[in-house]
């Protein structure tokens, strides 16, 4: 039998997004200036440098878990995020 994990009841969910259509938000990774993550995903790049990202998105995850410490949760707007959620994980969990 599967056990749960960690009760997040309370606890604030942090959004990390690509694009907006709006003011950007803290965790709004069209914030970073057009590293290499935003960079390549918008300007719809043929080919994308997994591991030159990998700083960016872990980056935008630490700046949003310390602007906020009270953040339980990440949410990742992007599907182009999905290959870094385990790394955000670990190093959550570090923090």
């Amino acid at each position: 039998m599967q056990q749960g994990g960690k009760t997040v009841y309370g606890a604030s969910v942090g959004i990390l997004m690509l694009e907006t259509r709006f003011p950007r938000i803290p965790g709004d990774i069209g914030n970073d200036g057009g590293r290499c993550f935003s960079r390549d995903i918008l300007g719809d790049a043929p080919e994308i440098d997994l591991a030159a990202c990998r700083p960016d998105m872990l980056d935008a995850a630490k700046t949003l878990c310390s602007t906020h410490p009270d953040v339980g949760a990440i949410v990742l707007e992007c599907t182009n995020m999905v290959p870094f959620a385990t790394d955000k994980a670990r190093m959550a969990l570090l923090s």
